[in-house]
């Protein structure tokens, strides 16, 4: 998030890899709406041509102005190219279930995508950059963490290690270089929220509010929350205020807050589901970089 923060800052288009960890990808809103769509249809253990393309309709409809509706778009098309016969509503579920968030990205967008290793598993990449930080030694999990990461790259591999893990590797046409400059934390970072940075029973009061929202929606900050239209549709939780008051404390002020999901959850004494907002936050760092119009309301 801190790269991703540098990157922004220096003009750069970057955005991080959007992921479903948390969660499992059945429950993100735009995937249900189109399930729920297919659900209409009849009673049948099958999907109808007519029934799948009006339920892409809908969902091109409904979630026009989302950012995860390219990534919701391929997963479905990667669905229908490997059942082109029949496709059985068991197995779309299936199919949903078992699958990442990550591995539908589209390509349409040309910023430079920044993810953990894990992230990359199972995609190519023409260029990639490997930082490595705070590890002393290859053990077997680095090292096959490591081989997953590097074999990522397709044409050209820039690794950036904070120790001399790779002194002794010797590889040709490889060059090695020293960076002995000191650098300043970062004046932009951003901070994906999860489950537990979130009042969750604070959503199903405005359950009405959310329905309108959609992901990549900005929101207006406020001291405990986000505001859309006049009501506070997201409360911190507790930790979260105490992770915000040690970032002010170093100089950090919320700036902007932005819809990453809109994902359905249910409490243990709940009845029924309800969908709850889960943001990015932006921190800028106070002083001469800091644009004083960015700053967020108390």
């Amino acid at each position: 998030m801190n790269t991703v923060g540098l990157l922004l800052r220096n003009g750069v288009n970057a955005r991080l890899i959007q992921t479903n960890n948390g969660f499992n990808l059945y429950n993100l809103v735009e995937i249900r709406d189109f399930i729920d769509d297919i659900d209409v249809t009849d009673g049948s253990y099958t999907i109808t041509d007519e029934a799948w393309t009006r339920a892409i309709s809908g969902l091109k409809r409904k979630h026009s102005n989302s950012k995860n509706l390219q990534g919701t778009l391929n997963l479905v098309a990667e669905f229908s190219e490997t059942n082109n016969k029949t496709k059985y509503k068991s197995d779309l579920y299936q199919f949903i279930r078992e699958s990442r968030l990550e591995d539908f990205l589209g390509d349409s967008d040309p910023a430079i995508l920044v993810s953990t290793i894990h992230q990359t598993k199972g995609r190519e990449f023409e260029n990639m950059y490997l930082a490595i930080s705070r590890t002393a030694t290859l053990d077997d999990e680095t090292r096959r963490a490591v081989y997953v990461a590097i074999t990522r790259a397709k044409n050209n591999l820039h690794i950036l290690s904070s120790n001399n893990l790779f002194d002794r590797i010797v590889v040709e046409g490889c060059t090695m270089s020293r960076d002995d400059n000191d650098y300043e934390a970062p004046s932009l970072i951003c901070i994906q929220l999860s489950h537990r940075d979130v009042a969750l029973g604070h959503f199903k009061y405005h359950r009405r509010h959310i329905d309108k929202l959609r992901s990549g929606q900005e929101l207006i900050l406020m001291e405990t929350g986000c505001v859309f239209d006049g009501k506070q549709v997201i409360k911190f939780s507790t930790s979260f205020n105490a992770q915000i008051a040690d970032l002010r404390a170093k100089g950090y002020i919320p700036v902007k807050a932005t819809i990453r999901h809109i994902v359905f959850w249910q409490g243990k004494e709940m009845d029924n589901e309800i969908k709850i907002i889960l943001p990015d936050l932006e921190f800028l760092k106070s002083g001469p970089t800091c644009d004083p119009q960015g700053i967020a309301p108390n």
